[in-house]
């Protein structure tokens, strides 16, 4: 036998069981072979100047949000349970981002 349940009822019982609904934590994964790629990519820039640094264009992507539902994974967790693994997101591993000189 199916019993129908609202959203608002459900949404209702995770409140008072003290369920909050949050974005995952997201984070570098820091295996040892992404510990040495930034330490080179760090040491490659240490001697930068002024005028190395000016030649670099940054560019940088901004989501926008068109809709209500920005469409992001989210958790149901209890507060305090932000660092918990089973609540947090690896970011992408592949190649850091790269320079484009002027």
């Amino acid at each position: 036998m199916r019993t129908r349940v609202s959203t608002m009822t459900i949404h209702r019982l995770l409140i008072e069981q003290n369920l909050h609904s949050y974005r995952p934590l997201r984070h570098p994964p820091f295996m040892p072979v992404h510990c040495r790629a930034r330490l080179q990519w760090y040491l490659a820039l240490l001697g930068w100047n002024p005028a190395d640094w000016r030649r670099i264009v940054l560019n940088e992507e901004s989501p926008f949000q068109l809709c209500l539902d920005d469409y992001r994974r989210r958790v149901w967790r209890h507060p305090g349970q932000r660092a918990d693994h089973a609540f947090t997101i690896a970011l992408h591993t592949g190649p850091q981002p790269h320079f484009t000189e002027r």
